[in-house]
């Protein structure tokens, strides 16, 4: 009989504690904006632009993983999936916000004016990453497709290799546009390098009008 408690209280242990680096089975994340567009091409095509902003509800640092996004019409009906879709940045603090963002072509669209939604298969988990983090000082923005950022690495004896910088370009009412990307092989300590991010859809023309607020950061990876 002893044996057979002991036996009960292990296992359930093992399911109100669930396995080391694991997701909380609580939501640990919250959706804070979901936008989809559809921009026309010159030639009549259409791609899918998503842009879909989580935040962090704990207190720890968040890690939002690759994720899956099923692009569904205003009927719930899946009109494209989006696999393997990063998140910028994939590690945040509570109460920031990281940017999933991806673009694709479709011939499933053939109306620009259809509203569609993302449902995201997202799975995070609570940081382990220490280190000192490469920060972007400050850009110039060449137009909307592309923006020249000047990265400073501020460690006086770390080297950082395979750097990503990001900026995510935002209407007034913050709705995000564009999100422009690249990647530093390395950066030498005390190194001031500047680097060119562009957008992923480099034919698409938004105008200074349009797009008003600039967001940057840099991120190692995981």
């Amino acid at each position: 009989m002893k044996k057979f408690t002991i036996l009960i209280c292990i296992t359930l242990l093992i399911v109100f504690s669930g396995c080391s680096g694991c997701s909380d089975n609580e939501p640990n994340f919250d959706v804070v904006s979901n936008n989809v567009t559809i921009w026309e091409d010159s030639t009549g095509g259409y791609s899918i632009i998503l842009a879909l902003e989580v935040s962090n509800l704990i207190n720890a640092p968040l890690h939002f993983k690759e994720s899956d996004f099923d692009i569904v019409d205003e009927t719930g009906t899946v009109i494209e999936t989006m696999n393997s879709v990063s998140a910028y940045p994939p590690v945040v603090k509570r109460s920031e916000v990281a940017v999933y963002y991806d673009a694709k072509t479709s011939d499933r669209i053939s109306d620009a004016n259809v509203k569609l939604k993302a449902i995201p298969h997202i799975e995070t988990e609570k940081s382990k990453i220490k280190g000192e983090a490469v920060g972007t000082t400050g850009a110039t923005t060449g137009g909307s497709l592309y923006a020249d950022v000047l990265v400073h690495n501020a460690s006086s004896r770390n080297e950082y290799n395979n750097v990503h910088i990001a900026v995510i370009s935002r209407k007034s009412n913050n709705e995000v546009v564009s999100v422009m990307t690249g990647t530093i092989d390395s950066i030498k300590p005390r190194e001031e390098l500047e680097i060119r991010v562009e957008d992923r859809l480099k034919q698409r023309n938004l105008g200074a009008d349009i797009v008003t607020k600039y967001q940057l950061f840099s991120y190692l990876d995981p």
